[in-house]
């Protein structure tokens, strides 16, 4: 009895390290995630086997190695997911035989087969408190044995049937194929521990089909399916249905990225500080880019001083902003200068804050359209 205890102990031990190294070299079961699919299935694999012949009331024989390597075939039916039932035919290997008289003679063996029929019960996930790896089931059933000697080893014949009890585990590799190992208690003299793979006879799953990338064939930024105008030239500004926007809408749009608050003149002068070159820099490199659209350079001042006065700086201001931009290479004929004076304050002009948002530059694009004879303009500060 002492024996056996310390054979299940060995076998529980090497279950752990089996599985350990299993559990690192794949991921969890999505079966369940997925519906389950009632199947056949058919497979085999490796046994580490323990085996212990009862030895009969002569005390010449006694079993000198219980321990060999087998294999076993499997097939079966998983029809729900939590049962199914399967056929077992395994080799156990053999259990060696020695004398006692002369001592550690060994003289022949005894070897095993085992045909099986077991059920299956997959441990429901849903019910369990904690994640359980893969699919884990515990095995029940019948276990006939049948014996043969070798070396003249007197035996008994042992055909009879046994109750055997078991512990799996399983998990898809890839396709329809699975790993898979057991632990089987055949009888009180013959227990295994197998690794293998099987092979489930169900369709694969259809794969989705590929998902097509939507194609921009001109490049414009517009996906061909929402595409109005397909074929625009490379460097066009498209608006949303891909056509290409009026250079006046091109103007304007890149007009709203720059920060013309960063144009300022010195105090009481048209001087332009050195601070406001890098945005009329930009400023020329987009109307030279689109040299057809007109545009109209306003310069505001604050309340001090006279209106007349500010009148003639504000004046003084705009062109000598439209003169920056001559030099900078924009067409002299697609720019004009108007000064605005204080008569179109945007703030308080009795605050710091105010007479500084008022003291502004703006850009209109006179837009090349005319509606009910009046020419629209869009400004831009």
């Amino acid at each position: 009895m002492q024996k056996k205890v310390m054979q299940f102990k060995k076998l529980s031990v090497i279950t752990s390290v089996l599985l350990t190294g299993l559990y690192s070299l794949s991921g969890f079961s999505d079966e369940a995630a997925q519906g389950f699919e009632p199947y056949y299935y058919g497979g085999g694999g490796l046994s580490f086997t323990f085996i212990e012949p009862e030895e009969s009331g002569s005390s010449l024989y006694y079993v000198s190695d219980d321990k060999d390597m087998g294999f076993r075939l499997q097939g079966g039916y998983r029809y729900s997911e939590e049962w199914g039932f399967e056929f077992v035919y395994a080799d156990l290997g053999e259990a060696g035989i020695s004398i006692s008289i002369p001592p550690g003679n060994e003289v022949g063996a005894v070897s095993y087969t085992a045909q099986v029929l077991e059920a299956n019960y997959f441990f429901d996930k849903s019910v369990i408190p904690f994640e359980l790896p893969y699919d884990w089931f515990l095995k029940g059933g019948l276990a006939r044995l049948g014996l043969g000697s070798s070396g003249g080893v007197p035996y008994d014949v042992d055909n009879t049937l046994h109750i055997m009890l078991g512990l799996g585990v399983e998990n898809d590799i890839k396709d329809n194929w699975q790993w898979r190992a057991d632990l089987d208690l055949l009888s009180s003299d013959a227990s295994a521990l197998s690794i293998g793979v099987q092979y489930k006879f169900k369709p694969l799953k259809e794969l989705p089909p590929p998902v097509e990338e939507p194609k921009d064939s001109d490049m414009d930024g517009v996906f061909d399916e929402q595409d109005q105008c397909p074929g625009t030239l490379e460097g066009v500004v498209v608006d949303e249905t891909g056509c290409e926007l009026p250079k006046e809408k091109v103007v304007e749009q890149a007009f709203k990225q720059l920060d013309f608050k960063g144009i300022n003149f010195e105090k009481a002068s048209e001087k332009l500080t050195d601070t406001s070159l890098d945005v009329l820099q930009e400023t020329a490199r987009i109307m030279m880019l689109n040299d057809t659209v007109k545009v109209e350079v306003r310069a505001h001042t604050d309340s001090d001083g006279t209106e007349a006065f500010n009148q003639k700086l504000s004046q003084r201001r705009a062109e000598a902003v439209r003169n920056y931009l001559i030099g900078q290479g924009v067409n002299e004929s697609s720019i004009t200068a108007v000064g605005m004076g204080e008569t179109h304050p945007i703030a308080d002009n009795t605050t710091k804050e105010g007479k500084a948002a008022n003291r502004r530059v703006e850009f209109h694009v006179v837009q090349e359209e005319v509606i009910e004879g009046v020419e629209s303009e869009a400004a831009i500060q």
